[in-house]
């Protein structure tokens, strides 16, 4: 059976690697003492000692690399308020939405938007969509309540009169 292959960081190479250099113990020592194979701290060894020269080197990259992680983290840390900010708000807003009648949400509903689709509109608003369809049905008048009043007392006096020509009127038995 083989050995999981093991990654090792930068850090824990360079700190086996200075061990080593101080002269104290050998290469098998410390190669048992980590549970690392010799040959890998001799390649470490031989890596670090051909870029040891980049550590006197003009440090202008690194101050570059620097600059940027300052850079970003103040951009981080801008970024961070204004969500918060941004959060504060919106939450002052769904609550004065609350109390906003259902005609007046609906006034607010853009339908032409593109980045923000009319689901989320709804959402945002609190509301179902299906109530920007809604049409309420007219109000009936009194006349027309007469009408339909008296084509009911017709039908019922008459039910098949005019329906199906084929079935005779019924007569009406009167008490």
């Amino acid at each position: 059976m083989s050995k999981k292959h093991r990654k090792f960081s930068s850090e824990f190479k360079a700190k086996v690697v200075l061990e080593l250099l101080e002269g104290d113990k050998s290469v098998s020592e410390i190669a048992s003492k980590y549970g690392i194979l010799p040959k890998s701290i001799h390649q470490w060894k031989k890596q670090f000692l051909e870029n040891a020269s980049l550590a006197f080197e003009n440090a202008v990259p690194a101050k570059k690399y620097k600059e940027e992680i300052r850079e970003k983290e103040s951009q981080i840390e801008a970024l961070s308020k204004a969500l918060g900010q941004a959060t504060i708000e919106r939450d002052w807003v769904l609550k004065k939405l609350k109390s906003l009648g259902l005609k007046t949400k609906k006034s607010l509903v853009e339908p032409k938007l593109k980045n923000l689709s009319i689901t989320r509109q709804t959402e945002l608003l609190g509301m179902n969509r299906s109530t920007l369809y809604y049409k309420n049905k007219p109000e009936i008048s009194e006349e027309d309540i007469e009408i339909m009043n008296a084509i009911d007392e017709i039908y019922t006096e008459f039910p098949y009169y005019g329906y199906r020509r084929d079935i005779p009127p019924v007569e009406k038995k009167r008490l």
